[in-house]
């Protein structure tokens, strides 16, 4: 009998394994493996510019936003099985995000150049408006990001990979642009929109799980 149940959950979970391996080689090109492609396109100066401010601000960020994202997944989880909705809990942990990326994401947008030159030198110039531009995307991600749990706890894992596979292909794009262009800063600015682009959508979608409107699968 319990080998009939434990075929009988990994049959009903397969698209789980199915999705999200893909979706995760997506996600590590999304986040990381670009920088490689950056350096061979814009020369490894710029690619170092880009990494500091991947290292300093995104990544730490990251760290934080996963730990929301991990108290949020339980109080969710249990207002889904319970009521079937999580709409509440949606509108304060979002507007809560929100606020919170507030005191970093203004001066990113306003004053990074002279952030970046104040803590790393004159030399980092460069990374300071980088994450002028980049701000926008820390913004949308520390919104959104916590919020994305939803996604795997409605059990649409087919999502994730719908929205990995946009943003590989968009940085693609990006990277495209920047090279046809001859401008790093081409490049960031389509990679600024697909990756706000990214959020919206994922935000909609988790919206629309937290309220009910996609039944939960699991």
């Amino acid at each position: 009998d319990s080998k009939k149940n434990l075929i009988s959950i990994l049959s009903k979970h397969r698209s789980y394994p199915m999705n999200l391996i893909p979706s995760g080689l997506l996600e590590r090109f999304s986040s990381q493996a670009y920088i490689i492609l950056v350096s061979s396109f814009f020369g490894v100066g710029n690619a170092g510019q880009l990494n500091l401010y991947q290292r300093t601000v995104s990544f730490p960020i990251r760290i934080i936003g996963k730990a929301i994202g991990d108290v949020f997944r339980r109080y969710a989880a249990s207002s889904l099985n319970a009521r079937g909705e999580a709409k509440k809990l949606f509108i304060i942990t979002l507007c809560g995000t929100a606020i919170l990326a507030l005191p970093v994401f203004i001066p990113l947008k306003f004053y990074g150049i002279q952030i970046f030159e104040f803590i790393f030198g004159s030399q980092w110039t460069l990374a300071g408006e980088y994450a002028q531009l980049l701000s926008w995307i820390f913004l949308f991600s520390f919104t959104v990001s916590p919020l994305s749990n939803l996604i795997l706890i409605g059990g649409f894992p087919r999502y994730d990979l719908y929205l990995q596979t946009y943003l590989s292909l968009g940085i693609a794009l990006a990277l495209y642009f920047g090279w046809s262009s001859g401008s790093i800063f081409d490049f960031i600015k389509v990679y600024v929109i697909v990756y706000c682009i990214k959020y919206i959508i994922e935000g909609i979608v988790c919206w629309r799980i937290a309220s009910g409107s996609l039944k939960i699968k699991i």
